[in-house]
């Protein structure tokens, strides 16, 4: 990636970081140790780490792992992809890239989301990369508001870097 590592964006192995491993083994992937993890949200979502600890909305960005299979909500990326573009906001169109040799769809999107125990609203900013698997894909999600979205967007970029699928 070419930056630095930092207290942020996890470098492998470093010091800073710890290893999730997904209880399934579905998975693994190293996050900033000091992010929070929420497992058994049910449904499809696997694990969502919410960070950074710090600043001006602490733990307020996420990068969630859903899961996707036969007989689930999206049959394909494609399903999935058309769904978000359709739930509102500005979406810019999927586009195909390569991951650890699979052909990915990512995407990003903006919406505007209720602010908690508030009747204001802010804009939220939604990137995706949707990562195919023998037998169904994984959406890897990251979510922030925009003014704080350049911060944890090189944890969402490392975690892609990092992420193991034992297949």
């Amino acid at each position: 990636m070419g930056k630095e590592p930092s207290d942020q964006a996890p470098a492998k192995g470093g010091p800073k970081t710890a290893v999730y491993q997904e209880p399934g083994g579905a998975f693994s992937c190293e996050i900033p140790a000091a992010w929070r993890v929420l497992e058994t949200q049910g449904g499809a979502q696997k694990v969502s780490f919410f960070g950074p600890p710090d600043g001006e909305k602490p733990f307020s960005a996420s990068i969630s792992i859903y899961q996707f299979g036969p007989g689930s909500h999206y049959a394909t990326p494609r399903d999935y992809a058309a769904a978000q573009a359709a739930s509102g906001g500005a979406s810019q169109a999927p586009q195909e890239a390569d991951w650890n040799g699979r052909k990915t769809l990512r995407f990003s999107a903006v919406r505007k989301r209720p602010v908690p125990h508030s009747t204001k609203t802010t804009e939220e900013k939604e990137d995706t990369v949707l990562i195919p698997l023998k037998s169904g894909f994984l959406a890897v999600v990251h979510a922030a508001a925009v003014s704080s979205h350049p911060r944890s967007e090189p944890v969402f970029r490392a975690l892609l870097d990092n992420l193991r699928i034992p297949e």
